[in-house]
């Protein structure tokens, strides 16, 4: 190892000599605050992790053989620009994004041909772990010891913690939305997880550098800069053998060179940001605070009026007696639900206790199908004549709270300090290796013209949104090769105007109505598209028959034979989703995008079939050969006198329709984001190439 503090000429020449001579190096940075505390708020972007916000103290760059160490606070790296921008010199590293940043905005240098090790890790076990941290994986491949997060929250401590933010997500999600989809679910608990957890590498030592000043380094602390050297390096041996899976070795690519060619394209992203019209935002706000008003007031004037328990003294403002539910609170809007028997059972993920609640999941999920598009649709009951019209009201008066906190005031934190940009952090790589944005989450901002108008361009520049037309339902045409599918997007190549959900609608009530020249006019036959829309979005994510007959306002008897119908008018879909879930439940995994041969391993695979094994153990050898009266009587019998095996059955099918559903549905939204992702990178590498004056800010998957 060879440490470096001075611009000695001859001792950079020779470490840019040795550099520049290697196919493979490891590069890793530590850095520290720029500025001192008070001058801006270190909520959002942080010292030591913002590049604007923060100098690099030492570089860290070299091989397994030769490490230099760089104290770059009193030596200029940019002799490193060459090397860190070479194409052929690949640059291996945890967390890379970090380094281009910083290295795009010290040095204006673009560092090209990366391997990250921590998302190399996640494309080989996507969905296996919670963590993919650096410390996680010196855990798991190297042997290392537990460290800063057991010391930070304790093991139990930070389940809870984690337990308790994705709560918070999926509340927030479905004020905004109306609804939640399992997946969406599962993507806010990685997300809460990674925000607990995926932060922490070793902060025993890592957050000495962030006000280390210009304080010599330590022994311990060039140690530390070695180790981020070597490790990574080592890790990608290891990674190199690949994975064994079944009987093959798993190493895709394909797939780690596409993602770690859009680590660049990111990091431009992340850095340039997008511009947000702060009067916009306020007047919004504004509003938004007078209807919160309304909204309370209409509440507290309906419980004082209607149920005197809840009404206190007079107001000596208004002479009306006060409202003693402050609707902030669930705990107390939940006495008044439970008295009304409007309160909803389900199991709290914190405490794992089946128990009365009135969060905004439950809530809506507990809804008729009329007030649940009312909700959806924002309308707000004139007066409550029933039970359904209060929690309308009351899930309103919750997503006026988000629109005035969350989407108010509070968002005007995530304006960096000296850009006066929102510099999103990418999550690149979620189970359905979709990307999501957080700090802001890009994908929750709300609906409505009002709040999209407030992202506006720089000066002398437009904003230009692009979107795939009815992406899904192509790319599900394409990965399950229905042809019937994929003839109607050969056919609106010359017909560019030709509507999918029309033509689903067609080819479905053709069916219905036993009309083989039915064609469904999107002016007329709105109800038809609409439910056909409902279908095409809702089966290749599992929906079934009570769900379907829920979201139409339908018997499950109508809905199944809906279900039977979109099948029928899809010659061999059917089946082709079946043949992938027979393969996820034989082996565990799925190949969620051909193309890249991206996977998802399902981590409860072993749990479940455990369960059925378990489950089985109560049942006779020959039980397969008894007749259905037969199985009646004996399954009679057998639950009444072993209880536990109904509930070994239940659980057992939780998780088989998981991996079933998430067998299809996986498939979709991965290749879907394959695509997204690719058109990225041919986007950038256009302008690298022609220098043309325009720029990507953002990307979202839906």
């Amino acid at each position: 190892m060879i440490f470096i503090d001075n611009n000695d000429p001859q001792i950079l020449s020779e470490c840019y000599e040795y550099l520049k001579n290697q196919e493979v190096i490891a590069l890793d940075i530590e850095t520290s605050r720029k500025y001192p505390k008070g001058i801006y708020a270190e909520t959002i972007y942080k010292p030591g992790l913002d590049p604007r916000l923060s100098r690099i103290v030492m570089v860290q760059v070299g091989t397994l053989e030769r490490q230099y160490i760089i104290d770059a606070r009193k030596t200029d790296c940019s002799f490193l620009k060459p090397i860190l921008e070479d194409h052929l010199i690949l640059k291996v590293g945890a967390n890379l994004v970090f380094e281009s940043l910083f290295f795009l905005e010290h040095f204006n240098c673009v560092i090209n041909n990366l391997y990250d090790v921590l998302l190399v890790d996640r494309i080989l076990t996507n969905g296996l772990y919670d963590s993919y941290s650096l410390e996680s994986l010196l855990k798991r491949y190297r042997n290392y010891k537990a460290g800063s997060i057991q010391t930070l929250f304790g093991e139990e401590n930070s389940d809870q913690k984690i337990k308790e933010l994705w709560e918070r997500k999926v509340d927030l999600w479905v004020l905004l939305h109306g609804h939640i989809s399992e997946d969406t679910e599962s993507e806010l608990y990685e997300e809460a997880t990674e925000e607990i957890l995926g932060n922490f590498i070793d902060k025993g030592i890592r957050t000495q550098f962030v006000e280390i000043g210009d304080k010599s380094f330590t022994e311990d602390q060039i140690l530390y800069g070695e180790l981020d050297i070597l490790e990574p390096l080592k890790l990608r041996e290891i990674f190199l053998q690949g994975r064994k899976v079944g009987e093959e070795i798993y190493y895709p690519t394909n797939a780690i060179k596409m993602e770690n060619k859009l680590i660049t394209v990111l990091a431009k992203m992340i850095y340039d940001g997008v511009c947000l019209d702060q009067n916009e935002w306020l007047k919004v706000y504004e509003e938004k605070k007078k209807d919160l008003i309304r909204i309370e007031k209409f509440l507290d004037s309906y419980t004082v009026n209607n149920h005197p328990e809840f009404a206190g003294m007079l107001d000596m403002f208004t002479n009306e007696p006060q409202c003693l539910i402050s609707w902030q609170s669930s705990q107390q809007v939940l006495k008044l639900f439970k008295k009304l028997g409007l309160s909803v059972k389900a199991r709290s993920k914190s405490t794992g206790k089946i128990a009365d609640t009135v969060g905004a999941k439950e809530l809506v999920r507990a809804l008729k199908n009329e007030s649940k598009v009312q909700f959806q649709e924002g309308n707000f009951p004139v007066k409550i004549e029933k039970n359904e019209d209060l929690v309308v009201a009351y899930l309103l008066f919750k997503q006026g709270q988000q629109l005035t906190t969350t989407y108010g005031k509070d968002f005007l934190q995530y304006i960096h300090p000296i850009t006066g940009r929102i510099h999103c952090k990418i999550r690149q790589y979620l189970n359905t290796t979709r990307m999501a944005a957080t700090s802001p989450n890009a994908l929750a901002i709300p609906r409505g013209v009002e709040y999209r108008k407030c992202f506006v361009a720089p000066p002398g520049y437009k904003v230009w949104a692009c979107d795939y037309s009815t992406q899904e339902i192509a790319v599900m045409g394409e990965v399950f090769k229905n042809e019937t599918i994929q003839s109607f997007f050969v056919e609106k190549l010359t017909n560019p105007k030709a509507d999918v959900h029309s033509w689903t609608a067609s080819q479905v009530y053709k069916i219905v109505y036993n009309d083989p020249n039915f064609v469904c006019d999107k002016n007329v036959h709105k109800k038809e598209r609409q439910n056909a829309k409902v279908l095409s979005f809702g089966i290749p994510y599992g929906m079934g028959g009570p769900a379907l007959a829920g979201v139409l306002g339908i018997t499950p008897e109508e809905a199944d034979l809906f279900i039977s119908n979109y099948f029928k008018s899809l010659p061999g879909l059917q089946e082709s989703f079946d043949k992938a879930r027979k393969h996820a439940m034989k082996t565990g995994w799925i190949q969620i995008c051909e193309y890249t041969d991206k996977r998802y391993f399902f981590r409860d695979f072993d749990k479940m079939n455990k369960l059925q094994e378990q489950a089985m153990s109560y049942y006779p050898d020959d039980y397969r050969t008894y007749t259905p009266e037969q199985r009646a009587s004996f399954k009679g019998e057998l639950y009444e006198n072993y209880p536990e095996v109904k509930q070994l059955w239940r659980d057992y099918m939780g998780l088989k329709g998981t991996l079933e559903r998430r067998a299809v549905n996986y498939k979709i939204q991965s290749a879907s984001a394959s695509q997204t992702k690719a058109s990225l990178i041919y986007m950038y590498n256009h302008l690298r190439d022609t220098g043309e004056d325009w720029n990507v800010v953002l990307s979202i998957h839906d």
